[in-house]
């Protein structure tokens, strides 16, 4: 078993019938992290009009995994 980091990224916008989600794999917690502190930048550039409707955020998970070909390549 190999620890990886999943980022998970949830989007509400009115009207939507649920949250959207994307997710991506992270070979360690750092790099993880890093992408949700980019992502989360970019979101609080966004003007005050796009922001209302579009709230967002992100979570990185640990999971358990088996051996992933080609994890090291992200």
């Amino acid at each position: 078993m190999i620890k990886v980091w999943l980022l998970i990224l949830m989007m509400s916008a009115p009207n939507m019938p649920s949250v959207k989600h994307n997710a991506f794999l992270y070979p360690n917690e750092d790099d993880c992290m890093q992408a949700l502190t980019d992502y989360l930048n970019i979101y609080e550039r966004k003007s005050a009009e796009y922001k209302e409707n579009l709230k967002t955020t992100g979570y990185c998970l640990p999971f358990d995994a088996f051996p992933i070909q080609g994890l090291n390549t992200l």
